[in-house]
């Protein structure tokens, strides 16, 4: 048995999109995380909302317990 994950685009019933962890059994995807690690209305909402991802990683980590949840 072959379970592995990776990200995947997924478009909503709106048309917006959703980048999701898409969970699969044997080669075939069969679930996927309940909420998306980026959201956008499009291929290019969503690569700047990445490369926003990617600017976080050279800033300094701040400590979760600092903030409260919104």
């Amino acid at each position: 048995m072959n379970n592995t994950w990776n990200y995947r685009v997924l478009r909503h019933s709106d048309g917006s999109l959703g980048i999701y962890e898409v969970y699969y059994t044997d080669g075939n995807p069969d679930s996927r995380s309940s909420v998306p690690c980026a959201v956008g209305d499009n291929l290019d909402e969503l690569t700047r909302e990445l490369r926003n991802m990617q600017r976080a990683l050279s800033e300094d980590i701040l400590d979760i317990t600092t903030y409260k949840k919104v």
